[in-house]
Formats: C-alpha cells, sequence, structure tokens
C-alpha cells in the first residue's frame, strides 16, 4: 500500500514537472521560470490592444504559461495572418494538444478558438482600413480571412458596421 502511494506520488511528480518544461520549452523559456506551483492563483494581464480576447486572470501556472504562449504567438509571430490556421496548428506550436486549447479558450477566454482568432484579424484590419487605401479584398486577404464575405461578416458582427462604413468614418 505505501509502496503503491509513493509510486504514484513519484509518476505524478515527474508527469507534472514534465507538462512544465514542456511548456517553458515551447515558449522559450527556461524551466526554472516556468516552475510554478499549479495550487496557487496567478494574475496575469496583457497590454490593453488585448484586454478583451485574453483573461486578467487565470487560475494555474499551466493556463499562465499558456497564455503567454498564446500572447506571444499572436502579437509576435502574428499567427493570426494565416488563414489556413487551425487549432491543432497552434496547440502543436505551444506543445499541448487541441482538447486542452479548446477548453482553454472555451472556459478561460469565455470565447471559441476562432472567436479569439477573429478578433485579432479584425483588428488587423481596422489598422489597415484606417492606415491604407487598399481594397477590401486585399485588406481581408492580409488580415488572414479565406473569403471577402467572411470578413464582413466578422466586421459587423464585432463592429457593428461594415468595414466600408468604418473606412469612411476614420476618413472624417
Amino acid at each position: 500500500m505505501i509502496t503503491s502511494l509513493v509510486s504514484w506520488s513519484v509518476i505524478c511528480y515527474f508527469i507534472n514537472r514534465q507538462d512544465v518544461v514542456i511548456k517553458a520549452v515551447a515558449c522559450g523559456g527556461d524551466s526554472e521560470s516556468a516552475d510554478v506551483q499549479t495550487s496557487e492563483v496567478q494574475t496575469f494581464s496583457l497590454p490593453s490592444e488585448t484586454e478583451s480576447s485574453v483573461p486578467s486572470a487565470v487560475a494555474t501556472s499551466a493556463d499562465v504559461q499558456i497564455a503567454q504562449c498564446i500572447q506571444k504567438a499572436f502579437e509576435e509571430d502574428k499567427v493570426y495572418l494565416n488563414p489556413k490556421l487551425r487549432l491543432s496548428d497552434l496547440a502543436a506550436r505551444i506543445g499541448t494538444n487541441r482538447t486542452y486549447m479548446s477548453q482553454y479558450f472555451n472556459q478561460t477566454c469565455e470565447q471559441s478558438f476562432y472567436e479569439y482568432v477573429n478578433d485579432y484579424r479584425i483588428r488587423h484590419s481596422m489598422q489597415l482600413l484606417s492606415d491604407t487605401d487598399l481594397t477590401l479584398e486585399v485588406v481581408a486577404e492580409m488580415s488572414g480571412f479565406n473569403s471577402l464575405s467572411t470578413f464582413r461578416r466578422a466586421f459587423i458582427q464585432q463592429n457593428g458596421r461594415s468595414p466600408q462604413q468604418y473606412r469612411s468614418e476614420m476618413a472624417l
């Protein structure tokens, strides 16, 4: 009985440790900075530009690490510009599985993966619409959308106005 308990404790420790190390390596950090007790409650806040797309409070160190990796992938690497981006692609890039990623977006971020991605794409398109005279088709393509109709639908859903209306308002 005691041997079994000790064995399971050791196995659980190494499974948890492996998870922490893999996430640290995937994000380019070191395992020492990523080794935080998972029972602690930590807060994580991003710059105001991304406040609506990433939660301000994250419950576990694994969630903090995932949030940091997602932020890096979206803010620095701009993965959202890839029109073929899938949840499984992002999960592989971060070093976790797609089920955990989906759960993270749905429960912690309170939105689906595609809603999260489209938030970034729409912000990018708004910048292009206000700074350039590119056609809507080009803006949609440069923002990572597969089609103009998908771009318009997402834009209207997020902003309550069409891309053309937004551009004309920005020109005033």
